[in-house]
């Protein structure tokens, strides 16, 4: 069974945008599977390769970066309010 996390180490996680395990403090950590997208936020399960323990990352929408696209787009645009 995996251990609890303080509300102090989450915090630190977060703080360290999530290159440290939580657990262990080791930056060996790999993705498990997919990410799973869900509206405007996608998690995927994280697990610490040192220590073996398993968490799931939580993302939420805070942007939209533009891309240039050689082509323009055949899509009507949006209507405008």
């Amino acid at each position: 069974m995996p251990k609890r996390l303080s509300q102090q180490q989450r915090k630190h996680y977060l703080a360290r945008h999530g290159i440290h395990c939580p657990y262990c403090d080791s930056t060996q950590l790999d993705a498990l599977g997919r990410l799973q997208v869900n509206g405007a936020t996608a998690s995927i399960e994280t697990i610490c390769v040192a220590c073996g323990e398993t968490w799931r990352d939580v993302y939420t929408l805070t942007n939209i970066k533009e891309e240039r696209k050689k082509q323009p787009c055949r899509k009507q645009p949006l209507p405008t309010k």
